[in-house]
């Protein structure tokens, strides 16, 4: 439930939202089956499909908003197209009235295409490479809502394949020297106990001996 229902961008947030609203039909879900164990398993199997079904929309969109990159001219335009405007509102979707893709869907993206490819010095070429990336997770998208199933396992659309953190930082392993009155027996050096030997050295911070995780 909440966060560890599914991966959520602090953009989209949703975590708390999902957290109360999953917790309450996960209660009511449960409280008329707990002395009937199979009816149980029924229940909170579909509260489970209920909960995916709720979820997958922000999932996805939570991926797409987690690019490494500024918004395009593109997606600037289309929630331009929001402004002073009648219809479905981004805010639709944090109460779930609609999904993210009926919201933003491909009429919108259209009409946001055409007025952006018209203004006076756009990078024509580079919208409409972006677009020719952005068909196939929409097709991507809409084929796992109507065809995955329950539980699907497959890699998402919207997932970025091959991306990660980079280089973990790097440390310098120090001796520590025995102090006055230590035993005359020679202090191990790193080489003979490294485990008991190492010394993490963090930026200007100086030295900090750390356990097995530095960052604690």
């Amino acid at each position: 439930m909440g966060d560890a229902g599914h991966f959520k961008d602090p953009v989209v947030g949703q975590g708390q939202r999902d957290a109360l609203r999953h917790g309450r039909l996960l209660g009511e879900a449960a409280q008329q089956t707990l002395d009937d164990t199979a009816a149980l398993d029924r229940a909170l199997q579909a509260w489970e499909r209920g909960r995916d079904r709720d979820t997958i929309s922000t999932y996805h969109w939570g991926n797409r908003e987690t690019r490494a990159a500024a918004p395009s001219a593109l997606i600037r335009e289309v929630f331009r197209g929001f402004a002073g405007g009648e219809d479905p509102d981004v805010t639709d979707t944090f109460n779930r009235i609609r999904r993210v893709e009926r919201v933003v869907g491909p009429g919108r993206m259209v009409k946001a295409l055409a007025r952006v490819l018209t203004t006076p010095g756009a990078d024509r070429r580079a919208i409409l490479r972006e677009v020719a990336e952005e068909i196939p997770i929409e097709i991507g998208i809409r084929r796992e809502w109507w065809f995955g199933g329950f539980r699907y396992a497959g890699r998402s659309a919207s997932e970025h394949p091959g991306w990660e953190l980079g280089a973990a930082p790097r440390t310098r392993r120090a001796v520590v020297a025995p102090r006055p009155g230590d035993s005359a027996v020679p202090a191990p050096t790193a080489d003979q106990n490294p485990a008991s030997r190492d010394v993490m050295i963090r930026g200007n911070l100086g030295p900090d001996i750390a356990g097995p995780n530095p960052l604690r």
